[in-house]
């Protein structure tokens, strides 16, 4: 198994406050793109400066292993993409109607992937935080 996983090639997509964190932990002992659209967070990152307090002071600059970039696959080649982008829950576009509530940066992300020719036993993982709803069940 650890072979199989040293042959991974990793990209994290999205750099908030889930995806960071994952981002640096895996740029300390292994080669890794983190990729956010946002330049000015790019930017903010490359400087080692993190404004939204989800790392450790220290933590961006042991990250050596962290490549930061604008464009899904660049520099690197990958064949392990993780996304964790803020996704709409299912209610909600189910409520405005899925093509009308899916924000374009969703797809925009989606279409990256897609055009980054994934080939058999390349792996996509969507990171998906649950919305805390109160209970459908209502008590008598």
């Amino acid at each position: 198994m650890d072979t199989i996983l040293k042959d991974f090639k990793l990209t994290i997509i999205g750099l908030g406050y889930i995806a960071l964190p994952l981002a640096v932990e895996f740029g300390k002992k292994r080669p890794v793109v983190g990729v956010n659209i946002n330049q000015k967070r790019i930017a903010e990152l490359q400087a080692e400066h993190a404004h939204t307090l989800e790392l450790a002071s220290d933590d961006l600059p042991a990250a050596k292993l962290l490549n930061l970039t604008t464009k899904i696959r660049d520099p690197h080649q990958c064949n392990c993409i993780i996304v964790a982008v803020q996704m709409p829950i299912a209610s909600d576009l189910i409520q405005a109607g899925v093509e009308q509530a899916m924000p374009s940066y969703i797809k925009n992300v989606y279409q990256g992937v897609a055009m980054t020719n994934l080939i058999t036993g390349d792996v996509v993982v969507k990171e998906r935080k649950r919305r805390c709803n109160p209970s459908p069940f209502k008590s008598n």
